[in-house]
């Protein structure tokens, strides 16, 4: 058997089509990804709300457009002082979730952005001065209107 040699066509002729599938699925997701991060100057961190329950899926399949999606960028500062108000933290421990500076993470159901949305609140009580928050509160608020879901791309 000869190596498997990434896109070519010696992987396509080894493995069945629904592995070649989900292979070119994480493939578009990566590279929509990457692209974000290019355009946002590399360094920035990406929270994302889909403005419908289509754009969900267009999202999910990578055939959205800018018009789908309402980002907030959090420069490297913004991100930092996110951060170390324990947002993130908490949210992973409650809601069993892996939001990290290199993870890609999302939120959905009315559940669970209503168990965030008392998250950010706490941190904005606690943190008053961290104004990114807001940005953050604004996103779930609008996540919890639509009844779709917050996507973080960090």
């Amino acid at each position: 058997a000869r190596p498997c040699q990434g896109r070519g066509r010696e992987f396509e002729s080894r493995f069945p089509l629904q592995i070649q599938r989900k292979r070119r699925s994480y493939e578009r997701r990566f590279f929509l990804r990457k692209k974000r991060r290019a355009m946002a100057g590399g360094s920035m961190k990406i929270i994302c709300v889909p403005l419908s329950r289509g754009a969900m899926s267009r999202l999910d399949t990578d055939t959205c457009t800018d018009a789908d999606l309402l980002d907030v960028q959090l420069d490297a500062e913004e991100f930092e002082a996110v951060w170390r108000s324990g947002l993130f933290t908490q949210a992973n421990r409650a809601l069993a979730l892996n939001i990290d500076e290199y993870e890609d993470e999302r939120i959905l159901g009315t559940v669970q952005l209503a168990a965030f949305s008392a998250l950010v609140s706490a941190c904005i009580q606690a943190c008053p001065e961290v104004g990114a928050l807001l940005k953050v509160e604004a996103q779930v608020r609008t996540a919890l209107e639509l009844d779709t879901g917050v996507y973080f791309f960090f």
